[in-house]
């Protein structure tokens, strides 16, 4: 399944200018373009107003969106992760937990 490399316009919410991640290609550097891509999203997201601690649903929907359908695909098939120790229930947003269970898949085990 090919991805595009073409960028993806949201028709609301932030209009962010990111190009969605490949998660093909090279394992032995995955883990290092998931966290370049994800750091250059989190501040396109931020520079465009939104503010994931506020809006969590929009942030993850954003998030799941300039990601790419593959990389949303993978996401549903993935496990729910569990909430990690001193994170408190309030600040467990949906948003979070699709940051997390994306990081656990694409970085490399410790």
């Amino acid at each position: 399944m090919a991805t595009s490399s073409a960028a993806v316009t949201a028709t609301n919410g932030p209009k962010l200018k990111v190009l969605p991640f490949d998660p093909h290609g090279d394992r032995l550097d995955l883990g290092k373009r998931w966290e370049k891509w994800f750091e250059r999203f989190e501040r396109d997201l931020k520079y465009n107003g939104c503010d994931p601690s506020k809006t969590p649903g929009i942030a993850k929907m954003a998030l799941l969106i300039y990601a790419g359908t593959e990389v949303e695909d993978l996401h549903d098939t993935l496990p729910e992760p569990g909430r990690p120790e001193g994170t408190e229930e309030e600040n467990w947003t949906a948003y979070e937990q699709s940051k997390t269970k994306l990081k656990i898949h694409f970085l490399p085990k410790q």
